[in-house]
């Protein structure tokens, strides 16, 4: 938990089955209600598109891609961090280049 930031990063979501994947989603969320998270994140697997969906259907939300820069055999570990609001969303002052602002445009509109 980082405490300045207020933020719980959720490590090694590992499990033998969906349920039990699941549980420990909920279990998550829960630490973070514990320890006064503002922000919840995990980083999941570009390719589990199951385990997407169970952190969605929880109230996380994409907010980026992580292309892999290392190879597991011949499998490419890319990422999608998502993250869990547990505060209202506050823009505040960016300055973005036309594009980036696009881009952040699309993320924001999961959290407003």
């Amino acid at each position: 938990f980082d405490v300045t930031n207020q933020i719980l990063k959720g490590q090694e979501l590992l499990a033998r089955d969906e349920e039990t994947r699941g549980g420990l989603c909920a279990a998550l969320i829960n630490v973070g209600d514990e320890v006064g998270a503002r922000i919840v994140e995990a980083n999941v697997s570009a390719y589990d598109p199951r385990l997407q969906r169970t952190l969605f259907d929880l109230g996380f939300r994409p907010i980026a891609y992580g292309p892999a820069m290392v190879f597991h055999e011949w499998e490419r570990l890319d990422v999608i961090k998502m993250i869990k609001l547990k505060a209202p969303y506050e823009r505040g002052e960016m300055k973005l280049t036309e594009a980036a602002s696009a881009i952040v445009s699309i993320v924001e509109k999961q959290f407003v």
